[in-house]
């Protein structure tokens, strides 16, 4: 396993920001997670690691079952085929999805106004079109309440669309074919400040509109302070709650949502 490794955060304004190390999360493809499922604030967390192509377990700290993962189309655990001797979760980009049970526990669904992280491992296979990575929302395409990360291959330049309670920014990056990278996601509880991380970089936001990225260096740092204490209807991995799914191709791992948690 790689060294594990944290990320900061930061205010300020201008372009990619390096993270400063601690020992909490992830940091070469494939580290554990410190703690882990002993950790009481982590919420959700798939690391894709069983023997069969199914069997899907949520190693967070809730209880003796955590949280029932549904597999939606023909998405699948594979021995991943990069030579780092891993296996993740594939996804074929047009029917594969996993579903986390609507009862979902206590520890996700009050976050509130507070504090949390999102982290995950990510390997394209398109780079082309709209692809849903994360998607928890209200019923329907709602995302006012909600929290999304979703690749945008068709907007020009490229990069990921994050949604935190119905602030929308875009980031703008170009994702190569083949590639592992590791995404972070997270918000303060003082104020609701959202930092997006790529490799340990803090990546500015580039605009807030839908049509296309923007141009230019934004802040490093945005504000999404709404609530997300709410009984969440769809929570997706690998497609949007659009009514067409805009699904995910490529390879997921290490997914992991923490509580009260903005590291």
């Amino acid at each position: 396993d790689g060294t594990l490794t944290t990320l900061s955060t930061s205010s300020q304004t201008g372009g990619d920001r390096s993270a400063t190390p601690s020992a909490t999360s992830l940091g070469s493809y494939g580290g554990r997670i410190a703690g882990g499922g002993q950790n009481s604030n982590t919420g959700l967390l798939l690391n894709f690691d069983r023997g069969g192509a199914t069997d899907i377990e949520d190693d967070s700290n809730i209880g003796d079952n955590g949280n029932k993962i549904t597999v939606g189309g023909a998405a699948v655990i594979k021995a991943s085929p990069f030579g780092d001797g891993k296996s993740a979760m594939y996804f074929d980009g047009s029917d594969d999805s996993l579903s986390v049970a609507t009862t979902i526990n206590a520890g996700l669904d009050d976050i509130g106004t507070g504090a949390f992280t999102l982290e995950l491992w990510v390997n394209f296979s398109n780079i082309t079109s709209e692809e849903g990575i994360f998607n928890f929302s209200l019923t329907g395409n709602n995302n006012s309440a909600g929290i999304q990360i979703a690749y945008r291959g068709d907007y020009s330049p490229k990069g990921f669309n994050i949604m935190v309670a119905g602030t929308q920014k875009t980031v703008n990056f170009d994702a190569q074919i083949g590639r592992w990278y590791h995404l972070a996601l997270c918000r303060s509880a003082s104020g609701g400040t959202v930092t997006f991380f790529i490799d340990g970089l803090q990546k500015p936001e580039n605009g807030s509109g839908s049509g296309g990225a923007s141009s230019g260096t934004g802040s490093l740092s945005w504000t999404a302070s709404g609530t997300l204490d709410i009984d969440w209807a769809q929570l997706y991995i690998g497609r949007l709650a659009h009514s067409s799914g805009l699904f995910f191709q490529g390879y997921l791992d290490e997914i992991r949502v923490v509580k009260d948690v903005a590291v």
